[in-house]
């Protein structure tokens, strides 16, 4: 039974990313028309700012796991209330739209595999495990 109802979540995972991989597009479309509107370096600049961002947004996000770990529950909820954007959106885009591809062409690659019986096996002991 667990050995058919894996290829069902290989299709599931490569619907999901393929949407969040929408997204992506979306957000990195939105990116392009940026950058036309406020030039080469204008546009340069905004993403420098947006990778900053993003790489501080996620300090930020990690510091407070940490501490959380450590907290009380109220402490917690109250932490989970207080959360603001502090942007990053096309830096998080770009780095969303790698995994979702690396995940949709590792699904893809593995349920391609399924037709041939020996690759099948070696491929899903080795990779079962990336799903």
């Amino acid at each position: 039974v667990l050995e058919s109802s894996i290829p069902v979540l290989r299709c599931a995972t490569v619907a999901s990313a393929a949407a969040d991989l929408t997204n992506d597009t979306i957000c990195l479309v939105d990116l392009g028309l940026e950058i036309k509107k406020k030039g080469l370096i204008g546009g340069m600049w905004m993403f420098v700012s947006d990778a900053f961002q993003y790489h501080l947004s996620k300090e930020l996000e990690q510091r407070k796991q940490e501490t959380d770990d450590a907290s009380s529950d109220q402490a917690r909820e109250r932490r989970a209330d207080d959360h603001e954007d502090l942007g990053g959106q096309y830096t998080g885009a770009v780095v969303s739209a790698v995994e979702n591809l690396g995940k949709m062409s590792h699904n893809i690659t593995c349920l391609m595999g399924k037709n041939h019986p020996i690759t099948a096996a070696e491929s899903n002991s080795e990779h079962d495990s990336k799903i």
